[in-house]
């Protein structure tokens, strides 16, 4: 968990997020993830409607390496 959100929710929204950030009009599971992301995390996920959050979730996830990104996918095996 990361916050009240489970990390393959996070995962799976912010890669929709980033396919279709173009379109400015997110599909519900994606605004839901994100409010609730700026609600626990900051307003550094606000702007997710026009712009990609890619770098801003990897770094709340922890991910400065290989085996910390690694560790997070196997564990949703």
């Amino acid at each position: 968990m990361i916050g009240s959100l489970p990390l393959k929710t996070i995962v799976w929204q912010a890669r929709n997020q980033a396919m279709h950030y173009e379109e400015g009009n997110p599909h519900p599971p994606v605004v839901a993830v994100f409010d609730t992301l700026v609600r626990e995390h900051g307003n550094i996920f606000g702007s997710y409607r026009t712009e990609i959050k890619a770098a801003e979730v990897v770094g709340l996830l922890g991910w400065n390496s290989q085996a910390a990104f690694e560790a997070d996918m196997l564990s949703l095996l």
